[in-house]
Formats: structure tokens, sequence, C-alpha cells
């Protein structure tokens, strides 16, 4: 009977299992086969499982189909200590990571040979699964296209691409309302800042607005994303030429894919997003060490360092999004400092607010989505100058991610305000960072369920 095939399989592959010495403690998987068909064991080295850990078995699984060859596959899904809804989510994010390849300029393409996943043993059923499989689609559309813009080379991707890719999303997509802020324009808005950064490219710099009302009537968050297609250091060149600096740009797509995952969602809230497009290139009309810049609010700054570039960029957006929006909340994410890397590694972003009520709840999202974020403190005060309001740069180079976040608060006047540096989990060809987060926050929970 039924029962007893089970049974003799079981034993089969405990037979099998032990053979070969499997280890679940270290996470090990193993290849089995017989009579009774194939099958995947993955080894957990614990029976309780984060959202983090889930996901990382969507991906570890969810390759290793792929890699051997599978079409479609069976998934007897437990809760591991988690809600149901919570753990298919995160193991669905999972598995769509591993399925992403950025193959647009090999000869040869990526083998994709898993199509089809069919899931049982799940304690919800119904509209509840739909729900849950649902959102975590959009959340993977949204991260592949994230990690997509991140892992364009900048030749293909420069000022206006990035640009026009807001605009096509604004075609595809009818709740997204995009407006471009072309260079001129930028000029006459008296965007000092930002436009002395992209002055030595051959590319024009740009601003764009992408508008979202899921609910009007709700509070505006503004979303803001510094757009660097590229960075050299400028005149303060980078000491390895800049490889890598193509994900210079990837708050910017983290903002864009935000926006979209809105739009597939349609999710409940009000949403605007703001990202300024620039290249810090090299040229003759560069700006410079000790150049005195006049910000959008006003205030001056003095170059310290051509290579302290991003925090101008946001410094123009950041004063002008609140002044035209007056949003409720605003959140900036940028790849802003090496130092934030060297304080948290490849796991945790950066926090840096006031406003505690904030970072409650943006931590509050990061544990329910399993996406890091780590509270930084915000110690002195902006770095002072003989000639200007401020200098962009502090020579020391202490404390380099507290103080890029302290001259970002300049530019904030009351609203409440959280700087979020992701250059530690941002990099052409890591996974894609955020879009779950700020959708959890958004929404006010983690999208989840009371079981």
């Amino acid at each position: 009977n039924a029962a007893a095939q089970v049974g003799n399989a079981a034993g089969k592959m405990a037979t099998f299992l032990s053979a070969v010495r499997f280890d679940a403690t270290k996470g090990e998987t193993a290849l089995w086969g017989s009579s009774f068909g194939a099958a995947i064991v993955v080894g957990l080295p614990k029976a309780k499982q984060s959202e983090a850990d889930i996901k990382s078995l969507g991906t570890k699984l969810a390759k290793q189909l792929n890699d051997k060859g599978f079409a479609s596959a069976h998934i007897v899904f437990e809760k591991f200590g988690l809600c149901c809804k919570k753990g298919l989510r995160a193991f669905l994010l999972g598995a769509n990571e591993a399925l992403y390849a950025f193959d647009d300029f090999r000869t040869k393409k990526s083998a994709r040979s898993l199509t089809n996943l069919v899931v049982s043993g799940l304690h919800v059923k119904g509209k509840a699964v739909d729900t849950v499989v649902a959102r975590a689609s959009a959340e993977s559309v949204g991260n592949a296209f994230q990690r997509r813009l991140i892992d364009l080379p900048p030749n293909v991707l420069g000022t206006e691409a990035l640009a026009n890719t807001a605009v096509m999303l604004g075609a595809l997509y009818p709740e997204l309302k995009v407006e471009v802020i072309e260079q001129d324009a930028l000029a006459t808005m008296k965007f000092g800042a930002l436009l002395a950064v992209g002055r030595g490219s051959a590319q024009k710099s740009y601003v764009v607005t992408v508008r979202y009302e899921g609910n009007p009537d709700a509070p505006l968050t503004a979303l803001v994303g510094k757009g660097l297609v590229f960075d050299t250091g400028g005149v303060n060149l980078k000491t390895n030429g800049g490889v890598g600096m193509k994900g210079d740009m990837g708050g910017a797509a983290l903002v864009l894919a935000q926006m979209l995952t809105l739009a597939l969602t349609k999710a409940p809230v009000n949403v605007v997003g703001v990202i300024g497009i620039v290249e810090n290139a090299l040229g003759g009309d560069s700006y410079r060490p000790d150049d005195v810049l006049t910000a959008y609010n006003g205030k001056t700054i003095e170059i310290t360092n051509t290579d302290a570039e991003g925090r101008l960029v946001l410094a123009d957006c950041l004063a002008w999004t609140e002044a035209t929006f007056k949003p409720a909340v605003m959140i900036d994410f940028a790849t802003l400092t090496g130092a934030i890397l060297v304080a948290l590694g490849t796991t945790n972003a950066g926090l840096f607010t006031r406003n505690d009520a904030l970072a409650e709840k943006l931590l509050g999202a990061s544990a329910a989505t399993g996406e890091g974020l780590w509270r930084m403190p915000m110690p002195g005060s902006v770095g002072a100058s003989k000639v200007a309001d401020m200098v962009n740069s502090d020579s020391s180079r202490r404390d380099g991610s507290a103080t890029a976040a302290l001259f970002l608060h300049e530019f904030v006047k009351s609203t409440p305000f959280a700087h979020i540096d992701i250059a530690g989990v941002s990099n052409p060809s890591s996974p894609a960072y955020g879009t779950s987060l700020i959708l959890a926050y958004l929404l006010g929970n983690a999208g989840g369920c009371a079981h």
C-alpha cells in the first residue's frame, strides 16, 4: 500500500544518506535517485529557521534543481518554525533569486531548465496562498529588475538611458506617473550641487520623479535614490580605476524597482520616488577640490574630495523633494561610503536617522523580511569649512559613513528622515536588496500571517 511504499522509500533514503555521511547540520545537499524517483535532500542546521534562512534555502534548492537539469519539481514544504505564509513567500523569493541570469553580452547564454515548482504540505489554502504567491512574484520581478539595472554596463546604461527606463515604466504601468527634469531646467531650479558633479561628463544630468497613488489619502512617503551611472572619483581619481562603479546607481535602481513592485502589488500606499541621475567623470570642466558650491536650499559647500559626490547629488534631491512634495517621511538609498562595508560587511545596510519611531519601523520591516539593516550612531556635526557653510568630506576619514549621514541631514528641515547606506549590500552580481524591506515598511507589516 501507499504507506508501506513511503516507509520503504524513506528507509532507503536514510540508508543512502548514512552511506555518504550526509551532515544536515552543515547545510549539505545530496541528490538521491532510486526506483522511487529522484530527490534532492537539503540539510538544515537548526529546526527553527528565519525568513533569511528560508530564502537561502529556496535559492540553494532552485539552483541545484536547475543545475541538474530538472524542468519541474515537487517541494514538500515545512513550517520550519515560521508561519506558513512568511515561509512560503521567503522560499519563493529565494527560488526566483537563483534563476536570475545576466547574460546579455555572452555569446553562450545561461541554461535555465527549471520552469515549474509544485509546493505541497502547506497549512494555508485558497486565496491566502494566491495572495502570498502574487506578492512574492511581484517582489521577485522588482528584484530582477533592480539587479539588471545594476548589472548593465555604463556604456549601455548611461544617464539618458536610466531616465528613459523610468519613462518606460510609466508607459507600461499607468499607475506610475513619471516626470523627467532635464539639465537646463535643473540649472534654472538651482541644483548647484548635483549639476557640479556631472560637469566633467559628456552625458547630461537628470532628476526623475515617479508618483504612485495607490491611496491618495494616505501620508506621502518620499523615496530618494542616488543614480551615479559611473563614478571615476573625478579629480580625486579612484585608485582602482573605478572597476565596479557601474553599480553606483544602486540607490536609483532600488527606488525604481520599488515603484515597479508597488504597481504590481497595487499596494494601498502613497509614494513618490525621486532619483538624481549623474555621471562623475573627468573632463575639462570637472568640479575641483577647493570649489565652493551653492546647493538647492542655498547652503554652501566647500569641496574637499570630488569622490564624495553622491552626497552632493542627494543634497539637492532631498532639499527639493521636501520643498516640493512636503512628504510625511523621506528615506534615501545610496551606495554612499566604503566605510559602511568595513563596518557592516555585505549582510546589513547602515541606517542613519534621528527619528526613533522611524528607525523602529524600518528595523521591524528588516526583521520581518530578513533584509539586514543596522542602526548606526550619528555623533558630532557636519564638517566645518573656513570659507563655506560646510565641507563635503572630512579629511580625517574617521566615521566616514556617519559624517556622510550628518551632511545629508543638513538638507532636510523638519521631515522625519532616514538615510540608508547600501554600499555593502548592493553590488553588481549580488542579490537584490531593499524592495521587500521597504514594501513591508510601507504596508506596516511583513505581509505575512497570524499563524
